[in-house]
């Protein structure tokens, strides 16, 4: 079975708001310092102020396979879409909410929100910003018709008019603790409704945002180019002329080509390179915390998934420190529990089981499985870090007798065995959102509609009352009450096995100025100058 990224991988998250209990601690480590002066986690750029000018590079994996937000299901689109797109609200640095699009907001009643809206916007077609707009955008993401992505992020939201021009309602089906702060990424990306109309077959490739950036050009597989928006409405952004988003997807090419000049930031550096540069003085790695956890999902319609006795026995047999070290070298921590590091919802010490063969061998004799123990682990082999986890679960899973087989495959194999369920497991990552109703529901409901291998996902009726409570509670100290016994019940079912947190590396120029690690690990483009 082929990894797949979950920090995106097709699948919308449900919905999120940004409560004050929920905030990321957003902490930057400079692994190595390059000559001059280094990324400051404050922002501030040095005296005598950003200099205006210059062509970016970002070397990242791949390029997105849509310019739209209502598609887009892959961390490079989110990071092309911020210098596209604006949000309707944003993150600041340490995780506060702030408005964007929208510049402030009334919660008159606890299912109710007024955004009041910025005046003076324009899309890049020169069309105007305002409640109409926004109206538009919603109609457009909850028509089942569109096909959005983006719906089952959206599925609290009960209705949405015009107030005034500049003045929109939201009303919610229920009290939601984490929908506002959906509105911060693709959810709240305003595209032009004139745009839309104008290219609805193809506004994947004609994307009109009110961004920083406009859209030059988009090589599939290569590039994807934009260029400075002269009319943003912040008069003093972007700084930059152009950006340009490569397709790189091996980790030394991504990495030499910042030491050589080819590039000005490397998404993805690999973890082993924390070590290597240190000390260096061409380069910048930035480690930020809590960027993702890993995990993996049985198949609980499989032969071997059915069995919780088979599954929670492979989790007692997980070495995660020796995937620590093999893997992240070292770096984040093991992962029991679906909450990330650096949020309140993340307990250190929660460790309801170790590693214990003894415990895994007495659960396999009650497991009713076919013996021998022996089933196949089909994967793309596309992702390196996917790939060394499940080779050390591989060995880990030796130790008992159970043979699991590695098979490399296509990646349109690898999908299309997923989408019929022809699986065993499958090995996740989900990325940073600022709360967990952001993605708990996508990830775990029974429900939820765009789950993916929906007919392999175990339906427990405890663990879908567990996640609508976590996101209708306004107490802080009862929904980590709640989501303390969610992690117990995913913990005794197993059909979710959480293997480590991970941090988020970027490797960067010394050239590079105005960076600022943010909570969703996406870099604010319109911040960036080159010294």
């Amino acid at each position: 079975m082929g990894s797949i990224a979950a920090e995106d991988e097709r699948m919308a998250t449900r919905r999120g708001f940004l409560s004050a209990s929920a905030r990321l601690a957003g902490g930057l480590i400079i692994a190595s310092c390059a000559a001059g002066p280094a990324p400051r986690p404050g922002g501030q750029p040095p005296a005598g102020g950003p200099k205006r000018g210059g062509d970016f590079v970002l070397a990242d994996l791949v390029t997105s396979s849509t310019l739209d937000p209502t598609f887009s299901g892959e961390t490079a689109g989110r990071r092309l879409f911020r210098m596209l797109y604006d949000p309707l609200v944003d993150l600041d640095a340490k995780g506060n909410l702030i408005g964007v699009l929208a510049e402030s907001w009334d919660t008159p009643d606890p299912t109710t929100i007024v955004l009041h809206l910025r005046k003076g916007v324009t899309f890049h077609d020169g069309s105007k910003f305002d409640a109409e707009a926004v109206k538009f955008h919603f109609d457009r993401q909850m028509d089942p018709k569109t096909g959005s992505l983006r719906r089952a992020e959206l599925l609290a939201l009960d209705a949405w008019s015009i107030v005034d021009p500049f003045t929109f309602r939201l009303k919610l089906k229920a009290p939601d603790q984490s929908f506002l702060s959906t509105l911060f990424d693709r959810p709240g990306m305003i595209a032009s409704p004139s745009a839309v109309a104008k290219n609805r077959d193809d506004i994947s490739v004609k994307p009109i945002g009110t961004g920083p950036f406009k859209f030059v050009e988009h090589v599939v597989d290569d590039h994807t180019t934009v260029e400075r928006n002269p009319s943003y409405w912040m008069k003093d952004r972007p700084y930059l002329d152009s950006i340009k988003q490569r397709a790189i997807p091996q980790d030394v090419t991504r990495t030499l080509e910042v030491r050589s000049g080819g590039a000005h930031l490397a998404e993805m550096t690999p973890f082993q390179d924390v070590a290597r540069f240190k000390g260096a003085t061409d380069v910048v790695i930035a480690e930020s915390p809590g960027a993702r956890f890993y995990y993996l999902t049985w198949n609980v319609a499989s032969p071997y998934g059915k069995s919780k006795e088979f599954r929670q026995a492979l989790n007692w047999l997980t070495d995660r420190q020796g995937i620590g070290q093999a893997v992240f070298a070292g770096l984040g921590a093991p992962a029991y529990a679906p909450f990330m590091a650096g949020t309140t919802f993340f307990d250190p010490s929660y460790k309801p089981f170790s590693r214990d063969l003894a415990k895994a061998r007495a659960l396999l004799d009650k497991a009713d499985v076919p013996r021998p123990f022996k089933f196949t682990r089909y994967m793309s082999g596309g992702d390196a870090v996917h790939v060394r986890i499940n080779q050390v679960l591989q060995e880990n899973y030796k130790e008992v007798g159970v043979q699991m087989d590695i098979v490399f495959e296509e990646s349109a194999a690898t999908t299309a065995r997923t989408d019929r369920g022809d699986f065993t497991f499958v090995t996740q990552n989900w990325g940073t959102r600022p709360d967990p109703g952001q993605y708990l529901g996508t990830l775990f409901l029974s429900t939820t509609t765009q789950r993916r291998f929906a007919a392999g996902i175990l339906k427990d009726p405890e663990v879908d009352k567990l996640l609508n409570a976590g996101q209708v509670e306004a107490n802080p100290t009862q929904r980590l009450k709640v989501y303390k016994d969610l992690s117990d019940r995913l913990n005794d079912n197993a059909d979710n096995q959480f293997i480590w947190h991970a941090p988020d590396l970027k490797l960067l120029s010394p050239k590079v100025k105005g960076f600022v690690p943010m909570n969703d690990f996406i870099v604010r483009f319109k911040d960036l100058w080159l010294e």
